[in-house]
């Protein structure tokens, strides 16, 4: 009896041109499903918490943060009239660079602030060019006008002096510090 429905099997498929359905193909494709649809969300859920390429941004810093951000990029003690705006980190981005802006007081003499507290020794200047800078806690650039003063050194060690909307601006800027400075950042991960 085995051997005749193994005949009639045959049969079966010779005369349909495919084999028999098999009654479990509904729970295979449900797991299928299922399978596909849990990795997908895991894999949203990781990448989101693990962002490569991302920015730190903080407008106004801890005293620990500042602290570490001037003794890593050498700065001296400026004027009381000049202010800290922020202080910026890229990671993976932009040559691993970190940002620290000030604005300064709009009779500031740039040629007398560039010698006494830029913390380098400047190469040639390059004047009125175009430069990009990152006023805000987004991944969009800005672009100004301004001179940059760039260490004979290190390439990568600048500090930009612009003017915006009646008043003055400096941003040093350099990829030549300790990573481990990211801890001290108390802002969320800008992705870019």
């Amino acid at each position: 009896m085995n051997t005749n429905d193994n005949t009639n099997d045959t049969n079966e498929m010779e005369e349909e041109g495919r084999p028999p359905r098999d009654p479990r193909n509904g729970l295979y494709t449900f797991l299928s499903v299922l399978i596909f649809v849990t990795v997908s969300i895991a894999y949203k859920l990781i990448s989101s918490r693990i962002t490569l390429v991302y920015a730190l941004f903080e407008p106004s810093p801890s005293d620990q943060l500042r602290t570490a951000v001037y003794d890593q990029m050498e700065m001296p003690d400026l004027p009381e009239d000049v202010s800290l705006m922020y202080i910026r980190l890229h990671r993976n981005f932009d040559k691993d660079r970190m940002y620290v802006a000030f604005e300064l007081p709009y009779d500031t003499d740039e040629e007398d602030f560039s010698q006494r507290f830029i913390p380098y020794q400047c190469g040639n200047t390059v004047e009125d060019q175009r430069f990009a800078v990152y006023p805000d806690a987004t991944a969009n650039a800005h672009y100004v006008y301004g001179n940059m003063y760039v260490s004979v050194d290190d390439p990568f060690t600048s500090c930009l002096i612009y003017e915006e909307d009646g008043r003055k601006y400096a941003v040093y800027s350099s990829n030549d510090y300790d990573h481990g400075i990211t801890t001290l950042f108390d802002t969320e991960k800008i992705r870019l």
